[in-house]
């Protein structure tokens, strides 16, 4: 249990508390200003209770806390928790103390929160907080029933303000002093410090030197500084003001000669970087940021002439794209004359899924029209899940990435995982069926004929390590 003790007695007599009290912090002092000569104060330490049945327990827990034993104070600045008992016990009385040890001339700091038999109180040492009369308990009572068993507090209450403090000290909110405020000479820097008659009077004596030093008087003074206009006009009683040199400012004036050339300077500004919307040719990038481009005319459309290859762009040229990660989106319908150079393989559909399934398994559709991995010669297998298509419907990459659907190879080439029984008889241009957990399997034309109708998946067109690259089909 953490507590607090202080032994620094030279702080504690320049506040005229009893020199024996081993307390230095403001928050000590303050309480035992309050508290005088008290013999004893207690602050806070409610408490819990715990049943620790395997063990047979029964715990109390206290919080925080402050205690005044003797001028002396304590703070426990965290909770502890302490037993009480264990089952079986007999009758007896027991209570919660804190107990402490201390010298007059010189403090020993120790102090804790125990539980003690009567037997071993000793008022010298021990302060009460809590006293239990137990009777014969031979298994640990029910919480209410504890509740019945817990007859004492001694937990004392703070008693009344003494005199003494009462006449020395001055309370936050509704004192009013007797005696003189007196105030350090620094001079007040924070808006709510206290000034000093002496800085007031110091204010006062430098108010006509600060103003002469800062304003132009109405009539005879000469400025020295700039004069800024606001932004009041239209008014009949205007001031003929000589301006000198550029502005900086917002609102200062701004002579003619400063607006001419500024004029001058955004005109040459907009013809060398501006576009005209007639007739005029770019030399640099269009960027169009949160806005839709429109083409209109007679001839509308978009000339592509740059062949510039970038992620993200569209370009014209004989540099094929590579990029997977930029995306474009379009909605309505596409049309082009033709379509080259998928960099993958294959044309899949998406199928909703349930369970992280392999990418390269064979899978068949579940009752529940979801697909799952395939088994040996089921007849509802729906292809090979692809990682290397080249056009995707019915799903989107975010559904893929979530792993909610998964695209299933229709046609083209994908590769699919072997069954390593099997890899030894492969051939190019034999069928390819599931064997277990959606793994592939070399069969035959005569076991395709008599056991495999409905269960083909493709056709091998090459054997890679342990996959088989397949042309896709259904059989």
């Amino acid at each position: 249990m953490a507590y607090t003790l202080t032994t620094n007695w030279i702080d504690i007599q320049e506040r005229n508390i009893d020199p024996y009290s081993p307390v230095t912090s403001d928050n000590h002092n303050k309480l035992l200003k309050i508290l005088g000569n008290h013999k004893s104060y207690i602050k806070g330490f409610d408490i819990s209770f715990l049943r620790d049945v395997p063990n047979q327990k029964m715990i109390a827990r206290l919080t925080k806390g402050i205690c005044v034993l003797s001028f002396m104070v304590i703070e426990f600045t965290e909770t502890t928790t302490i037993q009480l008992f264990q089952c079986p016990v007999g009758p007896k009385i027991i209570h919660i103390v804190v107990e402490y040890e201390y010298e007059k001339i010189k403090p020993t700091p120790i102090a804790l929160i125990k539980v003690i038999d009567d037997y071993q109180y000793d008022e010298n040492k021990h302060l009460k907080l809590y006293t239990y009369h137990l009777p014969i308990l031979s298994t640990l009572p029910t919480l209410e029933d504890w509740e019945d068993i817990v007859d004492e507090d001694n937990r004392k209450d703070p008693e009344v303000i003494p005199p003494w403090a009462i006449n020395t000290f001055v309370q936050k909110a509704g004192d009013v002093m007797t005696g003189d405020l007196y105030l350090v000479t620094n001079t007040p820097v924070n808006p709510l410090e206290a000034a000093s008659k002496g800085y007031v009077d110091y204010c006062i004596a430098n108010h006509d030197s600060q103003h002469n030093d800062e304003y132009v008087k109405l009539i005879g003074s000469t400025m020295v500084g700039n004069l800024t206009m606001g932004t009041i006009s239209g008014t009949t009683n205007k001031a003929t003001v000589i301006l000198g040199r550029n502005p900086v400012a917002n609102m200062e004036a701004t002579p003619k000669q400063y607006v001419d050339t500024a004029v001058n300077d955004v005109r040459d500004l907009i013809q060398d970087n501006y576009v005209k919307k007639i007739g005029d040719t770019m030399t640099g990038n269009l960027v169009i940021s949160s806005a839709v481009l429109t083409v209109q005319g007679a001839a509308g459309g978009v000339n592509i002439l740059g062949t510039l290859k970038g992620d993200g762009y569209l370009y014209s040229g004989t540099v094929a794209p590579t990029n997977t990660t930029s995306r474009l989106n379009y909605n309505g319908y596409f049309y082009a004359t033709r379509v080259y150079n998928a960099v993958y393989n294959d044309y899949a559909e998406c199928f909703p899924i349930i369970n992280n399934l392999q990418y390269s398994r064979i899978v068949q559709i579940s009752d529940k029209e979801y697909v799952e991995l395939a088994q040996h010669k089921n007849t509802n297998v729906v292809g090979i899940i692809s990682n290397s298509a080249a056009f995707i419907i019915n799903g989107t990459s975010e559904e893929i990435d979530k792993r909610t659907k998964a695209p299933i190879a229709m046609s083209g080439t994908v590769l699919v995982d072997a069954d390593i029984d099997f890899i030894k008889n492969a051939k190019k241009g034999m069928f390819v069926v599931c064997s277990k957990d959606g793994l592939a399997k070399p069969i035959t034309n005569t076991e395709y004929v008599t056991e495999y109708i409905g269960c083909v998946v493709g056709k091998i067109i090459d054997i890679v390590d342990k996959q088989y690259k397949v042309l896709v089909m259904m059989l």
